[in-house]
């Protein structure tokens, strides 16, 4: 019996149909692949544990640093990256606080379940390595700071998030507090830091969509173009989530389409931040009912990156 790199459980693990790959089907963390040695980063388990905790449960994540996978085999899979992953990891105190008790609400699944006999030890203790190895994944520690652990565990329980501890070994669970706070971030789109993003796929557009990539990745952001999602529902049910759970929505209107409108107007509605861009001489074509915003025209691609991230530092304050 193998066990889930993430969370410790134990599953079976096989080879998939692709070279490099494996397979497994977590109780925890789902259905999904991974590259050999992908794992080895702890900051990376931290990273995929946190994406499946707050994923599309439709999707099944090909997690993999293979460049050659260019797609994924089965329309409901998608590829995640190292890079991308490591735009999840919470940005301040604030953040990791949240994200520890999302985490732990998606590991226990119910009102009143628990982690049961937990014990702070030494990691190098074959009792409990596999306990602590999951607290840090939970607690998102990808160093072997088990103090920093105790920390926040008995912030957590100060918050009244978790319910009391006991000395030496104790069960881990959510308070009644701890599911409402819950509850309220499953609902509040910040829990995902992503910038939803929308662009011509032409050819001649490859380097504004990079561009645009790079500059919201470099702001924090977890990226997500509008036609790199591959879908089982309807597409409108897909776009939707895509966007109710996004930070902020950049549309640029260069070899504009009709959809564009549809969903930046969905992200309006939803009072989501909408950043508009249009190479010069494309920008005439815009439709009258978006005719009021402020849109960035850029000339070249180096001139969109610089005003893209001055444009959303503007409208965020970060």
């Amino acid at each position: 019996m193998d066990f889930c790199p993430m969370c410790q459980n134990e599953v079976s693990i096989e080879n998939a149909s692709f070279s490099g790959h494996k397979r497994t089907n977590c109780p925890v963390c789902g259905e999904y692949y991974f590259a050999q040695h992908f794992f080895d980063n702890a900051k990376i388990i931290v990273c995929a544990y946190i994406y499946n905790a707050i994923k599309n449960n439709d999707i099944i994540p090909i997690f993999t640093d293979h460049n050659e996978l260019s797609k994924p085999i089965e329309s409901n899979m998608e590829i995640v990256s190292p890079e991308v992953l490591l735009g999840y990891y919470p940005k301040n105190l604030s953040e990791l606080i949240d994200q520890i008790i999302l985490n732990i609400a998606f590991y226990i699944k119910t009102i009143g379940a628990k982690i049961n006999n937990v014990y702070l030890t030494n990691i190098n203790d074959r009792q409990y390595a596999r306990k602590s190895a999951l607290l840090k994944t939970l607690f998102c520690i990808y160093d072997n700071n088990l103090n920093q652990l105790s920390i926040l565990l008995k912030h957590l329980e100060k918050l009244g998030y978790i319910e009391p501890l006991a000395i030496g070994v104790f069960n881990l669970t959510l308070s009644f507090q701890g599911w409402m706070r819950v509850e309220k971030l499953q609902k509040d789109t910040r829990a995902l830091n992503q910038a939803y993003l929308i662009a011509s796929s032409k050819e001649s557009m490859k380097d504004c969509r990079n561009k645009m990539k790079k500059a919201m990745a470099g702001l924090g952001f977890v990226t997500k173009f509008s036609d790199e999602t591959f879908y089982t529902r309807p597409v409108t049910h897909e776009i939707f989530y895509e966007l109710r759970r996004s930070k902020i929505v950049v549309a640029d209107l260069t070899y504009y389409k009709p959809h564009v409108y549809y969903e930046t107007g969905y992200a309006e509605a939803l009072n989501k931040p909408v950043i508009y861009t249009c190479k010069n001489g494309y920008y005439v074509r815009r439709q009258f009912d978006i005719i009021h915003n402020n849109t960035i025209k850029w000339e070249s691609t180096n001139h969109l990156y610089k005003a893209l991230i001055n444009r959303v530092l503007a409208v965020l304050s970060l």
